[in-house]
């Protein structure tokens, strides 16, 4: 199975391609791009054609998934409209994330319903590593009336 990793940040992208076929996964291609202008799509054309098949899974990074998202979940229309809703909780990382996460339904491709199971597209977030944290280490020492009963916390980002 070959894995396709995107790891977006807020003006950068790490894009990795590991085969799991062995007894541990062995990264065949690797490609780190920075600038506020990248083309989502056109890198991800110029790394699909080094893969020697087409990827399996394409694993995502988001950066905040909130309370919500508490564990790698499998993209669909739903989440990535739920993922959209959170981006005033990371402005700079969500909406890129977003983008990525578009241009690879559209290079990648997109299982449709009832069709061809691959790829599957999955997003990993940097707020589930820290979901379960100690209610004295993500609650901010305010009032509940101004903290908790308005889901203000500490998340954690920057996990992964």
């Amino acid at each position: 199975m070959i894995v396709l990793t995107i790891n977006s940040g807020s003006t950068s992208v790490k894009l990795a391609a590991y085969d799991t076929a062995g007894a541990a996964p062995k990264r065949i291609e690797s490609e780190h791009y920075t600038g506020s202008h990248l083309e989502p799509r056109a890198l991800l054309s110029g790394i699909l054609r080094k893969l020697p098949a087409p990827p399996d899974v394409v694993a995502h990074r988001v950066v905040h998934g909130g309370t919500r998202f508490t564990s790698p979940t499998r993209l669909d229309d739903q989440v990535i409209a739920a993922i959209d809703q959170l981006s005033e909780l990371a402005p700079l990382h969500n909406p890129t994330a977003l983008e990525w996460i578009r241009a690879a339904r559209a290079e990648c491709g997109d299982p449709a319903p009832g069709g061809d199971a691959r790829p599957v597209h999955v997003a990993v977030f940097d707020t589930a590593f820290f979901a379960d944290l100690p209610r004295t280490a993500s609650e901010y020492a305010l009032p509940a009336r101004l903290g908790v009963d308005h889901g203000v916390r500490r998340y954690g980002v920057h996990g992964l």
